[in-house]
């Protein structure tokens, strides 16, 4: 299973490469759109790891951890998507 799990991811982080750059040589402006997006990407998995080492690393955890910490990960991803809503609509329709 996990091996078809990541062949397939493989595949389909190649398209998104392979469309990002398509469209990054259509319209110059969009590269940096999509420079900003995979830094924050990049940098939201590389906190919420070290965070979730960190947590668990001070001692063994309840369940109840376990329920904290899935808790406060749903209340960030919740606040993410709310914040979608703050952005722009894109009315440019060249």
């Amino acid at each position: 299973g996990g091996a078809l799990n990541g062949g397939s991811a493989a595949l389909l982080w190649t398209a998104q490469g392979q469309r990002m750059l398509i469209v990054a040589k259509k319209d110059p402006p969009i590269s940096s759109h999509f420079a900003i997006f995979w830094t924050f990407f990049n940098i939201s998995a590389v906190l919420g790891g070290v965070a979730t080492f960190v947590y668990f690393s001070k001692e063994k955890p309840s369940p109840s951890v376990n329920a904290h910490l899935f808790s406060a990960f749903l209340i960030l991803m919740l606040l993410g998507a709310v914040f979608t809503l703050c952005l722009d609509a894109d009315t440019d329709t060249n």
